[in-house]
């Protein structure tokens, strides 16, 4: 049940960033002498909100954040919320699991009037932008998806589309993608042409899938 649960999340249309979802927990549960555990995606992208905010709002306020890293999806955080074994407070996940997780009860649902207005004064209502924000979470990030390849592996013509990138039959070889079909086929979508091929069967055709973090990075 909901109330079991001390997992509180903070959403956006796609990707929810820990940090502010931090901020905004504090205002109501946290103090001086607690801590919190929070959980991202770990590498770079963890690191980076780690710098920018957890590392800063830990020295103002003098409470101890714990940052873990874990590859999405509900599983663990309906583990702990059915088991009564809670020890994650803040996730940073997408919108489609944050919907599923709000509608199975898996989250603390959050009032918008009660999180703590921005520095200049701005109410959370008016700081959010018009649909990142439900009663399980707020938007903190927007964020891009970014196709590279290796130099080396390309003698003549290089890809330079995302069509390229689904397009097996001009550049041969392995790829990396998400480990989640949402992804996969909404990037599929965008590069469709009128090729005559599936979209499994292209998918299925690929090499390899990036489990999360700095995965991506290494494997160029």
């Amino acid at each position: 049940m909901r109330r079991q649960s001390r997992i509180n999340l903070q959403g956006h249309a796609r990707n929810l960033i820990a940090a502010l979802a931090l901020i905004c927990l504090v205002g109501t549960q946290a103090s001086a002498d607690e801590s919190v555990t929070v959980v991202s995606w770990g590498g770079s992208y963890a690191e980076a909100c780690k710098k920018a905010v957890l590392d800063p709002f830990a020295e103002e306020t003098g409470i101890e954040v714990r940052l873990e890293s874990y590859n999405g999806g509900l599983a663990q955080i309906r583990a702990q919320v059915e088991t009564g074994n809670v020890h994650w407070d803040v996730v940073d996940l997408e919108f489609a699991d944050l919907a599923r997780g709000c509608d199975e009860g898996l989250f603390e649902l959050i009032d918008i009037d009660e999180l703590p207005p921005a520095h200049d004064g701005t109410p959370a209502r008016d700081d959010y932008f018009e649909g990142t924000f439900s009663e399980c979470g707020g938007g903190g990030i927007f964020y891009s998806t970014v196709y590279a390849y290796n130099n080396e592996s390309f003698a003549g013509q290089r890809p330079s589309t995302i069509e390229d990138f689904f397009d097996l039959e001009k550049f041969p070889g392995r790829r990396g993608m998400r480990r989640t079909a949402g992804a996969t086929f909404q990037e599929f979508c965008v590069a469709q042409s009128p090729v005559g091929i599936s979209p499994v069967g292209r998918i299925r055709g690929f090499g390899c899938y990036v489990v999360g973090g700095s995965v991506g990075i290494h494997g160029l």
